[in-house]
């Protein structure tokens, strides 16, 4: 097999790329007459943007914007932002280096807009760069690295964020060698979804005259939680024949012709996302944002093989969905968010040694709530706001609610270790309800001689009282525990190396 590029990696080319300016003149986008200055030849990736109140200007474009730094990759070598600050395009290079050229990572980034026929949206749109058709009697495939770095949704159900790879195709367009006058030429817009904060699996197909709009990610083909993701990206592979067997075989208007996959091209693609929190008639019902990082950008064919339509029914069977666990549940009270579910493990932190089974973190300074669902053994961790985290039923548990001020549950079974760090900057209140059996607390930081330990009685605020327990570490922070519901008389404490960290052990 012999499968060749028929499209420009984005990441490996300047980033100098035109800017649609909101306007389409006979279907096709109008782009602005001035290009950025980025140095490189002319990219053959455009920025497109439809249904907005600003759009990003090409040539107001900061550099080394630490406003716009990424955790993974550092300050942006350049940075767009939409007057009105819904809309956002970043552009690193992959390995963090300031100043630095390719291979680049782009950084999308989206928030709000109006459902009309569609809701607000960014794209990098690119034709293809091949010197004959691509035919989809060949295989077709395609791959990126993608990685969502904004996700939240509060409000109704109207609002939506989507993140998705479209594909246009034409069947029987006149430049095809198997063009046939007696049929009608088609456009599709085959569109890959690749996350969404509604439901996943969903499949959207609609034909309207010579066009269809197709959405749908075939089952357990990957699709990324609708959540901010730490670490690296995703890698992400997609074979688009059977994209176009399923939207052939759920598209009854289409003629018969059509399972004679040699009939259709593959013409550009483009990538991307889709916000809207609000309707014309009544706009700004909540709020929604939306970012996705990409880089590794590959469709590649084989033109020395050939393939024809399978019936979707004989590859979907094999290819039965499978539901991936809630394991945990989070909820940005900052932003009023609705519940998110959490598939997936993702956690850095310091507390990598601590007995752990399934793991999550979130390193921002929102308040928010996080709970155990499904997980199995769970450590959960969060940052700077003031948060509220339950642990699980059953098993053990870990819960580090990082510094400010912070309520933490016992999930039932009584075998739950709680953190306190006081070498993290930052003061630290944690609350414990339900602090019984097994549990215990782990003040890290405490050195003898050095930190100064108190207790009293009964500490707290409001309802939440009990055996409150502070130490000063030394290190300039505030590490305090108060025990809700319990005397000081039934906590014991003791120092200890736990991990080779000195610390101060409590439990009942």
């Amino acid at each position: 097999m012999a499968y060749t590029d028929v499209v420009v990696d984005p990441s490996t080319e300047s980033p100098d790329m035109a800017f649609n300016n909101g306007e389409v003149v006979d279907g096709a986008a109008v782009m602005d007459a001035s290009l950025p200055n980025v140095s490189g030849p002319e990219s053959g990736w455009t920025v497109i943007e439809w249904d907005k109140t600003d759009y990003l200007n090409p040539t107001a474009m900061t550099t080394n914007d630490a406003n716009f730094a990424d955790p993974l990759y550092g300050v942006p070598l350049y940075t767009w932002q939409a007057a009105d600050g819904l809309t956002s395009l970043s552009v690193y290079h992959a390995t963090g280096s300031a100043g630095a050229g390719a291979p680049y990572v782009y950084d999308l980034e989206e928030s709000d807009g109006i459902l009309n026929g569609g809701g607000a949206n960014l794209f990098l749109s690119s034709n293809l760069d091949s010197p004959s058709l691509v035919t989809f009697n060949h295989p077709v495939t395609y791959s990126l690295d993608a990685k969502l770095n904004v996700a939240s949704v509060s409000g109704p159900s109207v609002d939506l964020a989507q993140v998705f790879t479209g594909f246009i195709l034409t069947f029987n367009a006149p430049d095809n060698p198997l063009y046939d006058a007696a049929l009608p030429t088609t456009t599709a817009f085959m569109q890959v979804e690749l996350s969404n904060s509604g439901t996943a699996y969903s499949r959207y197909e609609v034909q309207s005259g010579n066009s269809i709009t197709y959405t749908y990610t075939l089952p357990n083909d990957q699709f990324l939680p609708f959540q901010p993701a730490s670490g690296g990206p995703t890698a992400l592979s997609y074979n688009l024949n059977d994209y176009l067997d399923d939207m052939i075989a759920n598209d009854p208007k289409l003629p018969g012709q059509a399972e004679n996959l040699g009939l259709w091209n593959l013409d550009s693609m483009y990538i991307g996302l889709e916000t809207e929190n609000g309707t014309v008639s009544d706009p700004n019902q909540g709020h929604v944002s939306a970012g996705l990082q990409v880089s590794d950008i590959q469709v590649q064919t084989d033109a020395a093989q050939t393939v024809a339509y399978e019936d979707p029914a004989t590859f979907e069977t094999a290819r039965a969905v499978a539901v991936p666990p809630t394991l945990f549940s989070l909820a940005d009270t900052t932003l009023g968010d609705a519940t998110t579910k959490v598939t997936g493990d993702s956690y850095t932190g310091a507390l990598s040694f601590l007995s752990h089974t399934d793991a999550f973190s979130y390193n921002g300074s929102d308040n928010v709530q996080i709970s155990a669902v499904d997980a199995k053994n769970p450590l959960i961790a969060s940052g700077s706001g003031d948060d509220l985290l339950t642990s699980s039923a059953t098993g053990t548990s870990v819960l580090d609610a990082g510094t400010a001020a912070n309520i933490e549950t016992d999930g039932g079974n009584g075998n739950t270790t709680f953190v306190q760090n006081g070498y993290v900057p930052g003061n630290t209140w944690d609350f414990l309800q339900n602090f019984h059996g097994a549990d215990e607390d782990i003040m890290f930081g405490y050195i003898p001689g050095v930190s100064k330990l108190s207790v009293q009685a009964n500490g707290g605020l409001a309802s939440d009282t009990g055996a409150t327990v502070t130490i000063l570490p030394g290190t300039g922070n505030t590490e305090q525990v108060t025990f809700v519901g319990i005397s000081a008389s039934q906590i014991h404490g003791c120092g200890a190396l736990i991990d080779g960290v000195p610390s101060w052990v409590l439990w009942t």
